[in-house]
């Protein structure tokens, strides 16, 4: 880390560049997208408007039969799946046919005080075992599928904070070390040399849009999309990212290197990803 430069940030190689224009328009897809946490509150809206775009979505849920799961078995094009992010076997078995995956679940569990002499796997419902062994599973069985084309994952802003940030310092003291798990998981992803987005929302509600830009940059080019402090700007993000929908970027990179994507917004979504 040099100076006040963000620990994440992943330097990019200085290299002459030279202009190419892209566009990217995907018409509906016939390949399933995969939504892990689609029973919580940004993982139902991303599913319907999947589903509201007559794309298919496969969602795994712990339990099936609850009314959340209910509600998104009635979405055209939806299959409600059994199966937890912790069980490799019913990760994988979910993931199959599935060319995507948003991943919108999270663990955070007050802490123990056996917590200090155990390992956190030895408990399903630890963020250890959640907010990374978890997303290893999807990691191994994305890397699996085939024509697997793009893995995103919704954190939280908190992820981005130095370890020795005071509220950092609070929410691992009290929920079980979510915000390093949490952190372990996007490095893993990044690590993984798949084809990713991570989106670390703020503080969400469901009130109404403030009207907020959301800027990506992609090389010199530049593409805004609205957003806000709220469940349906991150999860109608999470959408326009999975199916790449109606952005044109202007490229200013050669083609053998990566690319780099970067957002910044007033403190409601932070976003990192990487193509390939």
């Amino acid at each position: 880390m040099e100076g006040s430069r963000s620990p994440h940030r992943i330097p990019l190689p200085r290299i002459r560049a030279r202009r190419v224009e892209m566009t990217i328009v995907s018409s509906a897809s016939a390949d399933s997208v995969l939504v892990v946490g689609a029973t919580g509150r940004v993982g139902r809206l991303i599913v319907r408007e999947l589903s509201d775009k007559g794309l298919k979505a496969k969602c795994l849920a712990r339990k099936p039969e609850d009314d959340n799961s209910k509600y998104l078995k009635t979405l055209p094009g939806v299959r409600v799946v059994e199966g937890d992010v912790t069980d490799a076997v019913s990760v994988r078995r979910a993931m199959d046919g599935c060319t995507k995956c948003i991943a919108c679940f999270g663990a955070a569990r007050i802490v123990k005080l056996s917590d200090f002499w155990r390992n956190g796997e030895a408990e399903c419902a630890h963020p250890k075992s959640v907010n990374y062994r978890g997303v290893l599973n999807l990691i191994e069985a994305a890397k699996d599928t085939p024509d697997f084309e793009k893995f995103i994952r919704v954190t939280g802003l908190s992820v981005g904070y130095s370890p020795y940030h005071p509220v950092a310092v609070l929410l691992n003291t009290v929920l079980s070390m979510t915000i390093k798990w949490q952190l372990a998981g996007e490095m893993a992803i990044r690590a993984s040399g798949l084809n990713y987005t991570t989106v670390r929302p703020g503080s969400l509600t469901d009130e109404p849009e403030a009207g907020d830009r959301l800027r990506i940059s992609y090389g010199s080019g530049v593409y805004t999309h609205p957003t806000g402090k709220t469940s349906r700007a991150v999860g109608h993000f999470a959408f326009i990212v999975a199916t790449g929908r109606c952005l044109e970027h202007r490229i200013e990179c050669p083609l053998s290197v990566r690319i780099r994507e970067s957002v910044f917004t007033k403190a409601s979504v932070n976003f990192h990803s990487q193509k390939i």
